[in-house]
């Protein structure tokens, strides 16, 4: 019953089709009607971090009115130091992706990570975290 403190990111690059952005975002939506209890960081990143937000309560409006900006590149480098400088209780991290980015080159952090991505998303082992595939 007590909150948890989690990081979502969510990959806008130019390699994520808006059909797959929408499915990312339902997907934290659903989070957030399921866990009430979870405070969430959501990290909207291309190959650099272009809007942070807090969601608290289960309140998904913030995450239904945001108009994601992206379409370049991707890197998960940002996201990992912001985390690490200004959410030092995260437990875990939840990165959705088509998981083509930097992810090998990025020291392994100090908290739980979960790659979640779609069938056709990089099938390259990680170096950290598990990967979780969308189905259909």
């Amino acid at each position: 019953k007590e909150n948890i403190n989690i990081v979502i990111s969510i990959d806008t690059s130019g390699s994520i089709v808006q059909k797959l952005l929408s499915e990312f975002v339902s997907e934290v939506v659903a989070l957030c009607r399921t866990f009430q209890n979870i405070i969430m960081t959501v990290i909207i990143a291309d190959c650099k971090i272009t809007e942070v937000i807090d969601l608290k309560n289960a309140d998904t409006n913030a995450i239904l009115s945001l108009k994601m900006a992206g379409g370049g590149g991707t890197s998960h480098k940002e996201i990992v130091s912001y985390i690490n400088e200004n959410i030092r209780d995260c437990k875990l991290w939840i990165a959705f992706t088509d998981g083509y980015s930097d992810i090998n080159e990025i020291e392994p952090p100090n908290f739980n990570v979960l790659w979640v991505m779609p069938k056709d998303g990089n099938s390259e082992e990680f170096n950290f975290g598990e990967k979780i595939i969308l189905e259909d």
